[in-house]
């Protein structure tokens, strides 16, 4: 490559790098959009029950029910063994990414017309072709999942979608006059996230959860977590809402058990779907949202809280 040439190619370069910079908020934003429209999407065909109850309502055998995790698993994976070098190749990847995302999702469309306007199909077809279908929706899916990848790691930085540099605000928001923050899954094993809640007026903490754990460490999984909310309901006087996810997945013998409830302030449950049961809870909080003794701590004095930032410092660069 001469001079002029490598020169022309850094300013190009440079121009890239700038454009994303510009735009890598608009891109998180739209990416995210992205994920939230297809996770909805994704629980209108629940494969361990919407999906496995349309195959068993069209044969029955547990033989039929057998091919469907078996795709699920397979076809995915089979566009990055083969063709993943040939995509990473490309100049351009969006067009390649609209097309499969177009057949990503009219394998669904294409299934559900030939059921409403081809009526009086044998059950027997019809499961060849949903089996002919929802293969090529897991073939689409690898596809999809290998461009847009390949397209977000060029649109939104690396450093911009790892936790360590989001941004470290808990903020607390209001409604109906009752002030609430939200904790995500995890977060729930850091009491100080709550905390910092709590300082800031929180009364409410919903914590949403997706929990799929191996079976052998299942029960000590959902102790831990059951009282970790417990404690973060008592110790910092605050209602505090989870929510977890029912389900199994067999191909890591992975479950989601449930156990979603509603904590009172001292810790007692307001109410409970139970585990690996999937139901609709609602209490009525109004009572635990009068004027919390907990912030009434006068004998905690601006020392302690002090020391319990530097420790907590120390602690931490100690172990880094």
């Amino acid at each position: 490559m001469t001079d002029d040439a490598a020169a022309r190619a850094k300013r190009r370069l440079g121009a890239y790098q700038q454009a994303i910079a510009q735009n890598v908020r608009r891109n998180a934003i739209l990416e995210a959009a992205s994920q939230v429209l297809l996770r909805l999407g994704w629980i209108l065909k629940n494969e361990t029950i919407v999906v496995a109850g349309f195959i068993h309502h069209l044969s029955g055998s547990p033989y039929a029910l057998s091919v469907q995790p078996i795709l699920s698993r397979i076809c995915p994976f089979l566009p990055q063994l083969f063709v993943a070098g040939r995509v990473g190749a490309l100049r351009r990847k969006k067009p390649f990414l609209l097309f499969a995302m177009l057949v990503y999702t009219l394998s669904w469309g294409l299934l559900a017309g030939i059921v409403f306007l081809v009526p009086g199909l044998s059950k027997a077809l019809l499961l060849v072709i949903f089996l002919s279908a929802y293969t090529l929706f897991r073939l689409s899916q690898g596809f999809t999942m290998l461009a847009r990848k390949t397209l977000e790691g060029k649109l939104i930085p690396a450093d911009r979608r790892i936790m360590d540099a989001c941004d470290d605000e808990l903020p607390v928001f209001k409604a109906r006059g009752v002030t609430f923050g939200i904790i995500i899954c995890h977060d729930s094993s850091f009491p100080e996230i709550a905390a910092t809640m709590a300082w800031k007026g929180a009364r409410i903490i919903f914590s949403p959860h997706y929990n799929a754990i191996r079976r052998d460490a299942m029960d000590d999984h959902r102790i831990r977590v059951r009282n970790n909310h417990v404690g973060i309901a008592a110790h910092y006087g605050v209602v505090v809402a989870r929510s977890n996810v029912v389900g199994y997945w067999p191909d890591e013998d992975r479950y989601g058990y449930g156990d979603s409830a509603i904590f009172a302030p001292n810790g007692a449950p307001l109410a409970e779907a139970g585990l690996f049961a999937e139901k609709l809870i609602t209490a009525d909080v109004a009572a635990c949202l009068g004027p919390s003794p907990w912030r009434n701590r006068q004998e905690l004095r601006p020392a302690i809280l002090r020391q319990l930032h530097d420790a907590a410092m120390a602690a931490l660069k100690a172990n880094a």
